[in-house]
């Protein structure tokens, strides 16, 4: 969970040129903390932003949507950001190890502001997951912008060592590329499948399914 702060923070604040992953220790204007919430599975053994692509922004905002915190509680939520580009423009990466499991699936997480004016994080209509072949590739597109938007993949029977590229498409490339968080989770309904690969892991640990409610994100 990219950015996040306490729920009675009302600043608006953007660190550009950071680590989004390992991004803490930071605060506000007005003192609280302010950082990302990261548990990496055990079998990804590296997950950094793709070269050139520019993804090392975050954000917060006093209009962001709360999210349960998986240690307990609520939290501000916030996004990491890169600016958006003409086609599929890749975001991060992340390598699998062979203690990758069979299946699972990945979550991205958009549009956590609400539809505030000037929401950009809104821009983000398709993401991509490819390990570099047509039989390992699978784009999910947002169908319904509002509230906070999600997309599954579920991932199969992936090789140890192998590089997987998370890529997205922004609906006109003057507009950012946005994330609010990530999920690693067992299969879930309906999803977005990738035929004959693997497409393993990313970052936080937030597990369950989603429930909207009034401005919250609530976690089982």
């Amino acid at each position: 969970m990219f950015g996040t702060t306490s729920t009675a923070s009302t600043d608006t604040s953007t660190e550009n040129g950071v680590n989004v992953f390992t991004f803490s220790s930071v605060t506000t204007p007005s003192g609280f903390p302010w950082n990302t919430l990261n548990v990496t599975p055990s079998y990804v053994s590296a997950i950094p932003a793709a070269p050139g692509s520019g993804f090392n922004d975050v954000q917060t905002a006093s209009g962001f949507l709360s999210m349960d915190n998986p240690s307990g509680g609520l939290v501000k939520s916030g996004f990491a950001s890169s600016s958006g580009a003409t086609g599929f423009k890749s975001l991060f990466t992340f390598t699998v190890n062979g203690s990758v499991p069979s299946t699972f699936d990945v979550g991205l997480f958009f549009n956590n502001s609400n539809n505030l004016p000037g929401n950009i994080d809104g821009s983000l209509v398709q993401a991509e997951i490819t390990d570099g072949t047509p039989q390992g590739t699978a784009i999910g597109t947002r169908t319904v912008l509002g509230n906070i938007d999600a997309l599954f993949f579920t991932i199969s029977g992936a090789t140890p060592g192998t590089v997987f590229t998370v890529e997205g498409l922004a609906s006109n490339p003057s507009q950012e590329l946005d994330i609010s968080g990530i999920t690693f989770d067992t299969p879930t309904p309906e999803p977005t499948t990738l035929g004959g690969c693997a497409i393993a892991a990313l970052v936080f640990l937030w597990l369950g399914r989603r429930s909207k409610q009034s401005k919250q994100l609530s976690r089982v």
